[in-house]
């Protein structure tokens, strides 16, 4: 016959259990102890005068001063450059894009020292023509799309979408460039042509915008805009003509043909701009 096996008695099972209660509750205490341990870790002796030289650090006024004093110099200089660029774009316009041409091979800190740079001489005429529009009270049309309203709501959003558009001729004149020359399209490459069109974008923009505002006014003759506005549309069709022509070695005529192949294309992009913008 088997052995009968030893059954535990009542009193062995209570004291097993309170074995157990109580090896779980040391280990929990245990285990309370260590994260309070953790938790409550103090910083360190260089930890703390870290902490204070960052958080006791004084305001370094002189800092500021100089900040505010390259704040007024570069402010005051537009005063001046913005003119001087705007008549070394519209007296020689064609060494003006060859100077953007190589200030892009200077460094970060020279480049365009003693001009204004492309794409900020735009932004600054279309800011300035917007100043004088507002400033002469020309009121926009009354009835128009939500988005045109949205757009001359604010002058902010409206520089923004001039911005945008007078951009379209750089863009499409950048880019016959690189495609006629076979050059891979990449930020580095269209920088150049871009920046060099931008130069020409300028005095285009201040006459459109001087025309249009001649127009809009009723005690101005409405001829003397659009005089205005052709004048400098033929200045700009020579000026990117004799550009096509000496970048690609093209005769006059089929640098002509070029200009106007792109500034019909860059006519179909404005209108559907337009389009898009009105019917919203």
């Amino acid at each position: 016959m088997f052995p009968q096996p030893c059954l535990p008695t009542n009193r062995t099972l209570t004291r097993s259990r309170q074995a157990g209660k109580q090896a779980s509750w040391k280990a929990g205490v245990g285990a309370f102890q260590l994260s309070a341990k953790v938790v409550t870790l103090r910083p360190t002796a260089s930890s703390r005068r870290a902490g204070a030289a960052e958080w006791g650090r004084p305001v370094d006024f002189l800092k500021i001063l100089r900040s505010f004093e390259e704040f007024i110099v570069e402010a005051t200089s537009w005063l001046v450059f913005l003119p001087l660029t705007m008549w070394r774009i519209v007296r020689y316009p064609l060494k003006t894009m060859d100077y953007s041409d190589r200030e892009q091979s200077d460094s970060e800190e020279h480049r365009y020292d003693d001009a204004i740079s492309p794409p900020l001489m735009l932004l600054a005429t279309l800011v300035l023509a917007n100043t004088i529009a507002s400033a002469l009270h020309v009121a926009p049309p009354s009835d128009v799309s939500d988005a045109t309203r949205l757009i001359t709501a604010s002058q902010q959003n409206l520089i923004l979408f001039r911005s945008l558009v007078f951009s379209l001729a750089p863009l499409v004149m950048a880019l016959t460039l690189l495609r006629r020359q076979g050059k891979k399209l990449s930020r580095s490459s269209l920088r150049m042509p871009f920046y060099a069109q931008c130069y020409l974008a300028a005095p285009i923009a201040a006459v459109t915008s001087a025309g249009g505002v001649i127009t809009q006014r009723p005690d101005m003759n409405n001829a003397i805009g659009v005089v205005i506005m052709l004048l400098g549309l033929a200045w700009f069709v020579g000026c990117e003509t004799a550009w096509f022509r000496a970048k690609l070695s093209l005769s006059w005529t089929q640098a002509g043909l070029l200009t106007s192949w792109a500034l019909l294309r860059v006519a179909i992009y404005v209108l559907i701009v337009t389009l898009v913008v009105g019917l919203l």
